[in-house]
């Protein structure tokens, strides 16, 4: 933390403005590690979403679910 009182003296109002700027600069770097950790997690759930609606879909339509792995199996495995 920055120690405004040793570098301004008693102004307050500088030393006040540079606490709430730092205070703040805190703020926006936590919510910028918030995001990263958000996009992290939305990176590692998407493919098993898609995945899973894939194989609903893929059900559906054959009806033999057997099929269904066998071929999202393969697919994995390429990809």
């Amino acid at each position: 933390m920055l120690d405004t009182q040793s570098l301004f003296g008693n102004n307050n109002f500088l030393s006040d403005g540079l606490t709430f700027l730092s205070h703040f600069w805190g703020i926006i770097a936590g919510l910028n590690k918030v995001l990263q950790l958000c996009r992290m997690i939305r990176f590692f759930i998407y493919p098993f979403i898609m995945v899973t609606v894939i194989f609903q879909l893929l059900s559906s339509l054959l009806g033999n679910k057997s099929v269904v792995s066998l071929v999202l199996g393969a697919l994995c495995v390429i990809v």
